[in-house]
């Protein structure tokens, strides 16, 4: 889940699931480009959607798609820089909206999600790439435990200085630069990356 979602958020997703259905089901039998470009793209925001409605978003367009989506197809009003830059809805293919996201409306996309507070509340919890700033002990055990690793850290700790025990036992949670996360990957020969990886799956634990 790449956002945490209040109850006004989870009625957007939902009365927004309902209106791209209507408008799927308004669009069937028609097989002009235009039209099959706006099923294919009201498609990929039903699938985005879908995944927020169900916890399982995968990154920061997914829950702004159908805004995406309106910047590309009107119904959101823009400046006159924006409208000109819309791509022909009659071309024989469309880039993905999260392709036009990324590109032809990258500054005006940007700017939507970084002022909005789902994204303002998730970088109060990760960094830019996505790595939690703090895990619970819970979660960094339940991921070492999946990962195979859990054994060989308590293994280790048995040898260590009692400081360092006291930590590991009774700490509540780590941070990704506790010395003793940086001790532990040391001594498991893990990389920065491996590092970032096992705290991002902790926090989904």
């Amino acid at each position: 889940m790449y956002y945490s979602y209040d109850k006004e958020a989870k009625d957007y997703i939902q009365s927004t699931l309902e209106k791209i259905s209507s408008k799927l089901q308004n669009l069937k039998g028609k097989r002009d480009k235009k039209s099959r470009n706006k099923k294919v793209h009201l498609q990929e925001c039903l699938e985005c959607l879908t995944r927020c409605n169900s916890e399982m978003d995968t990154d920061k367009y997914d829950y702004f798609i159908y805004k995406i989506y309106t910047m590309e197809w009107g119904g959101l009003e823009v400046s006159k820089e924006m409208e000109s830059k819309r791509l022909d809805k009659n071309q024989e293919s469309l880039p993905s909206l999260k392709e036009i996201a990324q590109t032809t409306f990258r500054k005006e996309v940007e700017e939507m999600i970084t002022n909005d507070p789902l994204y303002k509340k998730r970088m109060e919890q990760y960094d830019a790439s996505g790595v939690p700033y703090s895990i619970s002990v819970r979660q960094a055990k339940l991921a070492l435990l999946e990962a195979g690793l859990l054994e060989r850290i308590e293994e280790a700790v048995q040898n260590m200085d009692k400081e360092t025990q006291i930590a590991w036992e009774y700490a509540t949670e780590f941070t990704r630069n506790n010395p003793l996360i940086l001790g532990f990957a040391q001594v498991l020969k893990l990389s920065k990356k491996q590092i970032d990886n096992l705290f991002i799956k902790a926090k989904t634990l």
